[in-house]
This record gives structure tokens, C-alpha cells and sequence, in this order.
């Protein structure tokens, strides 16, 4: 009887290890798969942060070419001579320029 008894111990404890086991690997499996995940997440975020990046200067240097163009209209307009009437080949030329 005791011999029994330790054999079903022994099997109670093998079955509990093996279960152990196979709960560690599908553990480890669905670490693999959410590190997976968070890796790829993360290489989003840095394009998502250069594109920001790049973005942010395309704009800039917009704005400033927007500021230089205000800044040499406002120069033209008002500078003397500015009201002046044009020859007919300016008047052309500056015609083709503004519209």
C-alpha cells in the first residue's frame, strides 16, 4: 500500500510539473507575441516623431518664405516711387510676376 501511494504521489507530482511547464511556455509565448507587438508599436511612434519632425521644418521655412514674400510686397508697395506708373514692358513683366 505505501508503495502505492508514493507511485500516485509521484505521478500526481509529474502531472503537476508537466502542467507547470506547459503553463510557463504558453506564458512565454504570449510574452514573445506582446514583445513582438510593443517593438513594432515603438518603431511606429519614432517614424510618427521624424515625420513630426521633418514636418515641423517643411513648415517653418514655408512661414519664412511667406514672410519674405509679405516683406518685399509691403517693400514694393510703399517704397518710393512705388505709385509711379510703369513702362509697358515692366507693366508686363510685373503682370506676369502677380497673377
Amino acid at each position: 500500500m505505501p508503495q502505492i501511494l508514493s507511485q500516485l504521489l509521484f505521478r500526481v507530482l509529474l502531472v503537476a510539473l508537466l502542467a507547470a511547464v506547459a503553463v510557463a511556455a504558453a506564458q512565454t509565448w504570449r510574452l514573445t507575441g506582446w514583445q513582438a507587438r510593443a517593438g513594432a508599436a515603438e518603431a511606429r511612434s519614432a517614424a510618427y516623431a521624424e515625420a513630426a519632425r521633418v514636418r515641423a521644418g517643411y513648415d517653418r521655412r514655408q512661414a519664412e518664405a511667406q514672410a519674405a514674400a509679405v516683406a518685399l510686397d509691403t517693400e514694393l508697395t510703399y517704397a518710393e516711387g512705388g505709385d509711379a506708373p510703369l513702362s509697358d514692358y515692366l507693366a508686363a513683366a510685373a503682370g506676369r510676376l502677380w497673377r
